[in-house]
Parts: structure tokens; C-alpha cells; sequence
């Protein structure tokens, strides 16, 4: 869209059309007295005298700064000719209309109200008085550099109450005078995918995740991160890998790994930057290994890593023909949650490789039928079938209710009873939970404590203690089913610990 050309110097002229030789351009905020400053030339940088002497043309260079104005133009007599109030200024000077780039210091006058001002180094922006700046000067700074941004108000003035600020790289900030001081508003990082540093007690609302970096090789011992969460393989997809250098790390960087593929294991060595007493074997990817990076060390130091054992047999207690254990304070990770709904069983698969304690936690079991028994079998081929030989099982299972507590079971079982009746009418169900041990290679003890309400209507808490050995089969599977009919509802949770 075309544009009509402007008028170039300003020119007034009296009543009868003649040059106003002499004449006086009063210049003010618009709608007010105050005299606004207008400018010789376009850089703003020079203010005319208020007002404006008109040479013997009726010329003068009038340059309007932001804003509105007023004029009030009069003889040399100082008779009034003629107001126009609301005169626009320069539009450029608008919000960040006008862009400065700086990597020095820099002194901000007048000419930079409402400026952009982008700085690419570290460096100080000192501000002009607060009397000359007035309430609504303001300027918008943003810290492209790697460096910090100084403010630094006029002699004794305070910028935030304080006699600096400052805008950390990578930040960007509004700069506001009140008329009496200056404030900073809105520092705040601008891109999330720099590099931020926060300063001072920072809080942050909701839920904070971080995402995920990608999945790293290991090459030669060796991996070099590029963000902070990161999955972990081995080189050319061996078994097993050591894992003793991690490059890339910055003073106080955390670091959370884990194992890209369950089917190969990563060990974290000693021997490079890692700073551990012991190896740390990442072989699922539910596990994860949290560090640190100290700079003063040029070291990862490990904050939180799995819980091993160098044997099962560390957490069990007892001889060869008392597989009796001590319960563990252990922590479980959840392998599964299944919902029953009229099933012949609930089966889990099970790596003792991995989790040498295997837990399972049930709530709201019903039977089928009423009155049946609650039983737990195993399996050493994923499930296909599942041992029910005579002489498989151990088991006694104790009710707890009675005065002089009471058992059944024994040897020679065919499934470790978890409670001999579980009831089927409103409100009767069975809950509680069974902790599984490999004691040794070919044996496994069961421990757990339920409470059913069993046929009869009749709350019972029983102890269950079992175990099933003579079996050189590895077991990978167990089940929980009713001794008759299916598992009508029920909430089943599989757990695991280190």
C-alpha cells in the first residue's frame, strides 16, 4: 500500500501565508503542560530547545520522540497562532520497536525507552537518573551471551532495592523505571534447551520430569551423555559390558542410567570417572543407577543404585531341613498387577536372577465354589504345566484365631495351601500376601500371612509357611487357584526385590 511522502523540515506560517520568521513551537505531553523534548535529527540523541525558535523561513528540524505530543505555536511576540494536541510520535519506539545489539557496556539515555536491547556478552547496562527517565521508561533486555547482564542504576538508585541486578545468560528481562527506582520484571530463562542456571531460592510447582536423552553405546568402557536421563547398552549387543568412563559431565549434573535391553547388563566399574566401593549391575530396565558429577573429584558419585545381593542365601536363615527365614525389610518394585475375573488361575512368571525375593499381594479373592481352598503351585516351563505330584509340596498352613493355634498340611503335598476355605457369599472374600525365596538352587520357601472369611462366614488369620525342593527344574512360574472351581474376582499384584 502506498504511503503519502511527509513534509520534510518543519514549517509554520502566520495568517496571511507568510513564513512565521521567529516564531516559538512549544512542544508538551499531550493533554498536559509538561514540555516533552523533541529531537535535531533522527538519532534522537540531541533534544531541541523547548520551544523551538523557527528561522527566517518559518523552518525548524522538529524530530518527535514516542509518545504523543501537543504543539502550541506562537509569534516571536508570543501570540498564540494556533494548538493541536495528540500528535503522534515515532511508532518505531514502541514495545521493542527499536533493536540495539551490544557486547560492550553500554550507557542507556533517554533514546533507548521501550528499545530491544540484545546483548552478546557479559557486560553493564548503566541507566540514566530516575528524574530523566520518569515513571514509564522502560527497556527490554535480552542475555544472548554466555556471560551475566549487569544493571546498574545511577549513583545511589536502586534497581529491586538493590544497588545491581542481574540477567543470567540465556534470560531475558524487562527493565522498568517507577519514577523513583527501577525494576526488573520477568527475568526469566527464555528457552528451555540452553543452558539455565537459577540463583536465590527458587520453587517450582506441579510434577518435574526429565526427558529422555536417548538411548548410549557403550564403546571401549566408555559413553558420553548429552542430557541427564539415558538408557545404557553394551557394544555390539554383547551379554555384558563394563561400563567405567562417562564423558560429558558438568559440576553438579545429575545423571539417572538404566539398561536399554533386559537380555544384556551393563556393569558400572570403578576403574574410570565412576566413584564406587563395589560394582553395579544394571541388567533390567526397571533398575536404575542415580549420580553425580563433583568437578573438584572428576568423578560420578553415586547417589542411589540397586539393591543387591551376592547370594539369596544372604537373606535367609536356618539349616538344610529348617528352611525357616527371617522376613527382610526389603524394598519391591511392582512386575504386575492382574484382575481376576472368573479364571482357573492367576499365574506370574518368575526370574530369581533378577529378584531374588518375589512377593505377591492379593485382596478381595472369592471363589466359585464355597468353602474351597486357596492354593499356589509352580511351574518350569513358563506355565505349560505346573508340578501337583505327590511329595512336591511342603506346607502348613496355621489359623491364628484359635486359643491354641492350629495346623494342616505337611509333607508330601501336592500345592502349598494358602488358606483351607475361602467363602463366596457377600462380603466374605480372602486377602493378604506371599513372600517367595530361591533358598538354594533346587529349593524355594514361602512365607505369608492371610485372612479369610471362610465358608461358614467366619473371619480366620492364618501363617502360612511352605516350601518345595528335590527339584533341579528352574523354576520360572507360579500360580494361585482355588481347590475348586475358578477364581471368581480378585486383585493381584506381583512384586519384586533386589
Amino acid at each position: 500500500m502506498a504511503k503519502l511522502a511527509p513534509y520534510g523540515p518543519f514549517r509554520a506560517l502566520d495568517g496571511d501565508g507568510n513564513p512565521l520568521s521567529g516564531g516559538k513551537l512549544y512542544t508538551y505531553e499531550a493533554g498536559t503542560t509538561t514540555e516533552k523534548d523533541t529531537y535535531t535529527t533522527a538519532d534522537g540523541d540531541i533534544a531541541n530547545a523547548n520551544p523551538v525558535i523557527l528561522d527566517a523561513n518559518g523552518y525548524a528540524d522538529v524530530w518527535l520522540g514516542s509518545g504523543s505530543y501537543k504543539f502550541v505555536l506562537k509569534t516571536s511576540a508570543d501570540v498564540d497562532v494556533w494548538t493541536i494536541d495528540d500528535i503522534l510520535g515515532d511508532t518505531t519506539t514502541g514495545f521493542g520497536g527499536s533493536t540495539t545489539t551490544t557486547a560492550a557496556n553500554l550507557n542507556v539515555t533517554s533514546v533507548y525507552n521501550k528499545t530491544y536491547i540484545e546483548c552478546t556478552d557479559t557486560l553493564t547496562l548503566s541507566l540514566l537518573d530516575v528524574a530523566t527517565a520518569e515513571d514509564g521508561f522502560y527497556f527490554i533486555v535480552n542475555n544472548t551471551g554466555s556471560g551475566t547482564v549487569t544493571i546498574d542504576p545511577d549513583s545511589s538508585e536502586q534497581v529491586d532495592g538493590a544497588s545491581t541486578a542481574s540477567i543470567a545468560a540465556s534470560s531475558s528481562a524487562i527493565v522498568r523505571c517507577n519514577g523513583t527506582s527501577w525494576n526488573v520484571l520477568f527475568n526469566a530463562t527464555v528457552a528451555s534447551d540452553k543452558n539455565n542456571s537459577f540463583t536465590g531460592n527458587n520453587s517450582f510447582a506441579g510434577k518435574t520430569a526429565f526427558k529422555d536423552d536417548g538411548e548410549l553405546t557403550v564403546s571401549s568402557g566408555a559413553i558420553t551423555i548429552t542430557g541427564t536421563k539415558h538408557t545404557v547398552d553394551t557394544e555390539s549387543d554383547a551379554a555384558s559390558d563394563d561400563l567405567e568412563t562417562i564423558n560429558g559431565g558438568a559440576d553438579g549434573q545429575f545423571l539417572i542410567i538404566s539398561p536399554a535391553n533386559d537380555a544384556r547388563t551393563v556393569v558400572l566399574k570403578s576403574t574410570g570417572n565412576i566413584d564406587i566401593a563395589n560394582d553395579i549391575t544394571l541388567d533390567d530396565s526397571n533398575l536404575s543407577a542415580v549420580l553425580i558429577y563433583d568437578n573438584t573429584l572428576s568423578k560420578w558419585i553415586v547417589l542411589s543404585k540397586p539393591t543387591t545381593f551376592a547370594d539369596a542365601s544372604d537373606i535367609v536363615t536356618g539349616t538344610a531341613t529348617d528352611k525357616s527365614v527371617t522376613p527382610a525389610h526389603l524394598d519391591f518394585i511392582t512386575l504386575s498387577t492382574t484382575t481376576a475375573s472368573n479364571d482357573a488361575d492367576v499365574s506370574f512368571d518368575i526370574d530369581f536372577s533378577k529378584f531374588p525375593t518375589q512377593r505377591i499381594e492379593f485382596s478381595g479373592v472369592t471363589p466359585a465354589t464355597d468353602g474351597s481352598g486357596f492354593n499356589l503351585q509352580y511351574s518350569a516351563n513358563g506355565g505349560s504345566s505346573y508340578k501337583t505330584g505327590s511329595y512336591q509340596y511342603a506346607s502348613i498352613t496355621n489359623n491364628t484365631n484359635a486359643t491354641t493355634p492350629t495346623g494342616t498340611g505337611g509333607f508330601g503335598q501336592t500345592n502349598i495351601n494358602i488358606a483351607p476355605a475361602v467363602g463366596n457369599a457377600a462380603g466374605e472374600s480372602c486377602y493378604g500376601f506371599l513372600e517367595i525365596r530361591q533358598t538354594t538352587s533346587d529349593y524355594c520357601h514361602v512365607s505369608g500371612i492371610v485372612t479369610s472369611i471362610n465358608g461358614s462366614g467366619f473371619l480366620v488369620n492364618y501363617r502360612v509357611s511352605g516350601s518345595w525342593g528335590a527339584d533341579t527344574d528352574s523354576i520360572d512360574n507360579v500360580r494361585l487357584l482355588m481347590g475348586s472351581g475358578n477364581i471368581t474376582s480378585g486383585t493381584f499384584i506381583h512384586k519384586g526385590s533386589r
